[in-house]
């Protein structure tokens, strides 16, 4: 069974479950999946009873096979019953280099809406990609169905406005308790910012844009309580 070695970029919030998603050595994203449910427990993302599957991290996987569920072309199904291995954990400037090697800032400040966006990832059999940030206008919770307020970053990409939710377990710790506002001034102060965005499984007879990873450089602070997703 052959093994992929993913450099982390999204670890999100999944129904009740976590998403993961990193890229190869040669820049392929890969999100490793778990049918029928297509995420993850917290001891699934475990090496020796302590998870090792979080951004920034480099971690070898046994790979079952890639599957077919366009535009989530990305899809590899994994093997869980050998745990993940941590290679290492990339220094910032690593993750800078790395980062700015995968950068499609220019392709998505084409996209002029949310639906060009959208429309962009599925015709080209994609659902990840990762942009520069030219600008965070605000961090806020927005309104959802069964009274949720799910967190949202409105921010610019060239010369186009987007505005999506964000699922970054990272981010959803630091702004626990709605410090939104408070943690907006660690990305709006990065030298360096870069996002993950993603789109959703059809939802509503839509593929839904959000932002997967948040990326500042210096990277964002603080430990994840996988007990309280």
């Amino acid at each position: 069974m052959p093994i992929a070695r993913l450099a982390i970029l999204a670890s999100t919030r999944m129904h009740n479950g976590i998403c993961i998603a990193g890229v190869e050595a040669n820049r392929r994203w890969v999100r490793p999946v778990t049918p029928p449910d297509l995420n993850f427990s917290k001891d699934a993302l475990s090496e020796h009873g302590q998870v090792v599957v979080e951004p920034y991290n480099e971690i070898d996987f046994r790979i079952r096979g890639r599957l077919s569920s366009p535009p989530h072309s990305e899809d590899h199904e994994i093997d869980i019953s050998r745990e993940p291995h941590l290679v290492r954990t990339l220094t910032d400037g690593e993750l800078t280099a790395l980062m700015s090697a995968i950068d499609e800032h220019d392709s998505v400040g084409r996209q002029r809406t949310r639906d060009t966006f959208v429309n962009w990832l599925t015709n080209a059999n994609r659902s990840l990609v990762l942009t520069r940030i030219d600008r965070v206008d605000s961090a806020y919770r927005g309104s959802g169905d069964y009274g949720r307020r799910p967190r949202r970053l409105s921010f610019r990409v060239g010369t186009t406005n987007f505005d999506m939710p964000c699922t970054d377990l990272r981010w959803r710790f630091i702004t626990r308790g709605d410090r939104d506002v408070e943690a907006l001034s660690n990305l709006s102060s990065a030298p360096n910012l870069y996002f993950a965005l993603g789109l959703t499984r059809q939802y509503r007879g839509s593929y839904w844009p959000m932002v997967v990873g948040v990326h500042p450089i210096p990277r964002l602070a603080g430990t994840v309580d996988y007990d309280r997703l």
